[in-house]
């Protein structure tokens, strides 16, 4: 076991992006509500 199986590191790194881009698309969504519903006003692009 002194290597990883490409195929185990491949997998490995394709389900970290989906992780990581899932959460990340929830958070932008949060703060784009937050900001509509709260801070209206102060139009930040």
């Amino acid at each position: 076991m002194r290597e990883l199986n490409w195929m185990t590191v491949i997998l490995l790194v394709v389900m970290a992006i989906a992780f990581i881009s899932t959460i990340a698309w929830i958070v932008v969504t949060v703060l784009r509500k937050s900001q509509k519903n709260g801070m209206d006003s102060k139009h930040d692009s």
